[in-house]
């Protein structure tokens, strides 16, 4: 028996096919001439046209080297063959972030085989997510939440909210033996990208990877945070008046009308006929700041195509390369308001004394003060009339 098995493999090793060679010569002689567009167009864009630089990789040059610098330490590989230079794969990476470009495509491009760009792109995401992340997509302290809810009512006229939550189905290639797990309402395979964000379109907490067939209800009661907030482990600053009232609110969450209303998240009114005029102020006027959200995650499909491609990845690395949008996304916000490393530091901070409690407020009357709030001298805004 055992003389047939191994007659068996060493027919089967036959038949393997013999390489021609460990890379191909046009690829070895890349070592020597550089490596295709990434010599002819990456570098001359970056010396002598930064609009073509930023159309190639949405960064312009100091955004780039910055972010470059902070990550080229983990990009170093030491091969006894000669590694593709960590600016490439940062290049390659962010141009294949922002088109989606098939990776054969990625591969003629840069003169490089289709096995390293495959291998490439999800170790550099990867990259991102470990070392961007803690920088640019941290979890707010109670100080900054303070200071986002202060951005919320100077942005967007609501008070005491701490950002603005939302779900995503980012489309992927059907996992094998997954039957529906991943099959969605809108009749395509995804996952579902869970977000909160700022009233500067920052996100600052992102949970990817739940099957796309959950709701946002489902998947944010599933999640870390959502667990956390039940059980009241969130640090949320203390409860604080209303302006230009006594009536003390607690910090909250914005959602659409899908998940539940909690004391820390507020959601509309469901929509009939038989609501009241200040109901349907409320509803508006939840409606009007949660979209900050929504525009978010368009700004993100907008700028990074590979949202709207099916991807094609393990799932493991599906999850990488969508976070690292993400973290590259606020890195570029954080540029534009010239607040990297001092983000929300530059709103005053209000502290009081009292601890947010998990039964304090009851949900129906936290709504219900928001909802008298809105209509009140004190909290309407002029054009919340012409809404209703």
């Amino acid at each position: 028996m055992d003389e047939q098995l191994m007659a068996v493999v060493d027919l089967v090793n036959k038949k393997k096919r013999q390489r021609r060679w460990w890379s191909k010569p046009h690829i070895r002689h890349n070592y020597l001439t550089g490596y295709g567009g990434y010599q002819l167009l990456f570098h001359q864009f970056k010396l002598k046209d930064e609009e073509a630089f930023i159309n190639v990789t949405r960064m312009d040059v100091h955004t780039f080297n910055y972010t470059y610098d902070l990550i080229k330490p983990s990009l170093i590989i030491t091969s006894f063959r000669p590694s593709l230079p960590p600016q490439l794969q940062f290049s390659m990476t962010l141009h294949y972030l922002a088109y989606a470009v098939s990776l054969n495509t990625l591969a003629n491009m840069f003169n490089i085989g289709y096995s390293t760009v495959a291998e490439c792109i999800p170790e550099v995401c990867s990259v991102i997510c470990l070392k961007l992340g803690p920088l640019f997509m941290r979890f707010p302290t109670k100080n900054e939440f303070q200071a986002i809810a202060i951005a919320f009512y100077l942005d967007l006229d609501i008070s005491n909210c701490v950002g603005a939550l939302d779900g995503r189905h980012c489309p992927i290639s059907k996992p094998p033996n997954s039957g529906s797990l991943f099959y969605n309402y809108k009749k395509f395979f995804s996952i579902v990208n869970m977000a909160i964000c700022d009233s500067k379109k920052r996100f600052i907490w992102a949970n990817i990877g739940y099957y796309g067939s959950m709701n946002d209800a489902g998947v944010l009661a599933n999640s870390d945070l959502g667990i956390a907030l039940c059980e009241n482990e969130i640090e949320l600053p203390p409860p604080l008046s209303l302006p230009g009232t006594e009536t003390r609110c607690p910090h909250y969450f914005i959602g659409d009308g899908i998940f539940p209303l909690k004391n820390y998240l507020m959601k509309p009114f469901m929509r009939n006929e038989n609501l009241t005029i200040p109901q349907r102020i409320y509803n508006f006027r939840i409606s009007h700041a949660r979209r900050i959200i929504e525009c978010a995650f368009g700004q993100l499909t907008q700028q990074w195509k590979i949202h709207e491609k099916a991807l094609q990845w393990e799932l493991e690395s599906t999850e990488k390369i969508i976070m690292s949008t993400l973290i590259l996304n606020n890195l570029l916000l954080d540029m534009k308001y010239n607040c990297v490393g001092n983000r929300w530091n530059n709103c005053p901070i209000e502290v009081g004394n009292n601890i947010q409690g998990g039964n304090v407020f009851q949900e129906f009357a936290v709504r219900n003060s928001l909802m008298n709030y809105f209509v009140s001298p004190a909290g309407a805004v002029h054009y919340q009339w012409e809404k209703i």
